[in-house]
């Protein structure tokens, strides 16, 4: 709000190889786990008897039912912060800054 259009405000957000080695550090870890979990689970060493409805089935859909429930419940909330970010977004793009911002050197 404070720069003109002819010279605009740049936002320079490098990414430096800390970065970039963490991010790939954190994938790699996170994929390990979980296929570690995957492989130590019975439904990858018995997958026709997990398809066949297993020996405990019905605990286990009672599992997968509130996993469900849960991530249905996490995306509601995500995405209501998000309408909330953006309507107060709007709002304080909308309010008066306080001082002229004309003439002023960003």
């Amino acid at each position: 709000m404070l720069a003109s259009p002819e010279n605009p405000v740049r936002l320079v957000l490098d990414a430096d190889l800390r970065a970039v080695a963490f991010g790939v550090a954190l994938t790699v870890v996170v994929a390990l786990g979980f296929g570690t979990r995957a492989r130590a689970s019975r439904l990858v060493r018995e997958p026709a008897s997990a398809l066949k409805g297993g020996e405990d089935a019905i605990s286990r859909r009672g599992v997968m039912n509130s996993l469900i429930a849960f991530q249905m419940a996490l995306c509601v909330l995500v995405l209501f912060v998000a309408g909330l970010f953006v309507t107060t977004f709007q709002r304080l793009s909308n309010r008066p800054l306080g001082f002229s911002h004309e003439r002023v050197l960003a």
